[in-house]
């Protein structure tokens, strides 16, 4: 089945409001970092990852952003997520 004109224009603007978003968050995340602290960033930006990763969960998230298959992205998400989370408490030590 041919997709239409006005899908692939909906699928473009759900895209474009995805990388928004997105970069609205690290956009916040850097902010943390300068105002609040290095740990509690690295806590945000775990979480914008597990949040990512459940939006790509989502079967209706085909135009979210994605660079691999489904299952590839939501691992890799929730790798890295945990993976800050359980390094975050590093930025206290002097």
């Amino acid at each position: 089945m041919a997709a239409t004109r006005s899908d692939v224009a909906r699928e473009a603007r759900v895209r474009r409001g995805s990388v928004v978003l997105v970069l609205a968050g690290l956009a916040a995340v850097c902010g943390l970092a300068l105002v609040v602290n290095v740990p509690v960033a690295t806590w945000a930006l775990a979480g914008l990852l597990a949040g990512l990763a459940a939006l790509r969960l989502l079967p209706s998230a085909a135009a979210v952003l994605g660079a691999r298959s489904r299952a590839f992205d939501v691992t890799l998400l929730l790798v890295m997520a945990v993976a800050l989370a359980l390094l975050a408490p590093a930025g206290l030590l002097d």
